[in-house]
């Protein structure tokens, strides 16, 4: 389980399965914020990544991630 102390080791962009994990959603939810545009994300490498600084914006308007 990936824990807020983990963003500190973690790249600068996440999987969908590492995001869903800190937010405790699934990662189908995870692609419709996506789709949505609620949360940034970008195509690296044909991998689709999200900045980690997207879950300390989220908890910053008052989302509470599994880290908490």
């Amino acid at each position: 389980m990936l824990q807020l102390e983990d963003l500190k080791v973690l790249d600068d962009f996440l999987t969908v399965e590492q995001f869903a994990e800190l937010c405790e959603k699934t990662p189908r939810t995870i692609e419709r914020w996506m789709q949505e545009r609620k949360i940034d994300s970008v195509k690296l490498g044909g991998a689709i990544k999200i900045p980690k600084l997207e879950v300390l914006r989220l908890m910053s308007v008052g989302y509470r991630t599994r880290a908490l």
